[in-house]
């Protein structure tokens, strides 16, 4: 049975801009992130460990998306999700809680920026707007 947020979930996904769905991707890695901070400090680390997962799948897709031919910001984009992917596989590993606070940190700076990037109206923005330096699934940006 298909529930209410889960249509309205698909329905915000299908007509969201780029920067749009990057503020969803950030919202939903701190959200999974919070909860293995949580785990971590009951000491349930199964549910800490799938939380750091989707974290990291998440942070996976926004280095995916990165249009790489985009020049600084998107290298410097692209060594932030790394280091931050590094991190978050240590944090497992070590079942480490400051690592997981410093990732909420780091995502919490930048959804800030991205948030304050999807207000802006589309004809604002060129090739130095964040949003820019994601592709969409055919390789253009919006």
């Amino acid at each position: 049975m298909i529930r209410g947020h889960e249509i309205y979930r698909a329905t915000q996904t299908q007509t969201a801009t780029r920067a749009e769905l990057v503020v969803m991707l950030y919202e939903g890695a701190i959200r999974f992130l919070q909860q293995a901070f949580g785990a971590l400090q009951s000491e349930d680390f199964e549910v800490a460990h799938n939380a750091l997962i989707k974290a990291q799948r998440i942070v996976e897709e926004l280095q995916i998306r990165i249009d790489r031919e985009r020049g600084p910001f998107s290298d410097g984009l692209n060594a932030l999700y790394a280091f931050m992917l590094r991190e978050l596989e240590a944090a497992n590993a070590k079942k480490d809680r400051q690592k997981v606070l410093a990732a909420i940190g780091l995502l919490n700076e930048l959804l800030t920026a991205w948030r304050q990037a999807a207000r802006q109206p589309v004809v604002e923005r060129g090739a130095s707007h964040p949003a820019a330096a994601f592709a969409t699934p055919s390789g253009n940006v919006e």
